[in-house]
C-alpha cells in the first residue's frame, strides 16, 4: 500500500500500484478492492463532514473522487500544460 487515510467514522482507503484502490466502512476489518486505469496517485484526503463518505485521490494528472464511500470512483484528468517560472 502507498498510503492509508482513515475516518472517525470507520471510512477509510487506501491505494497501491497498478490502479488498485480499497475501502472499508468498518474501521478495516474488511476491504473492497476497486480497480481503476492504472494511474499514479500519491496523495489523498477524506472530505470533512461526509462521515466518510467522500475521499479524493490525487495524482501528478488524475483526480479519483468518491462520495458513496468507494463503491464508485469518478475520474477526472487534469489537463497537462506549460510549466511557468514565476
Amino acid at each position: 500500500m502507498e498510503q492509508v487515510a482513515m475516518d472517525p467514522s470507520g471510512y477509510g482507503y487506501a491505494f497501491g500500484d497498478c490502479g488498485m484502490i480499497f475501502s472499508t466502512d468498518n474501521f478495516g476489518q474488511n476491504w473492497a478492492m476497486s480497480l481503476i486505469e492504472p494511474t499514479f496517485l500519491f496523495n489523498m484526503s477524506i472530505a470533512p463532514n461526509s462521515d466518510g463518505r467522500s475521499a479524493l485521490l490525487i495524482g501528478h494528472y488524475d483526480l479519483m473522487l468518491t462520495t458513496d464511500g468507494g463503491q464508485n470512483w469518478n475520474h477526472y484528468r487534469i489537463r497537462q500544460g506549460k510549466q511557468r517560472s514565476l
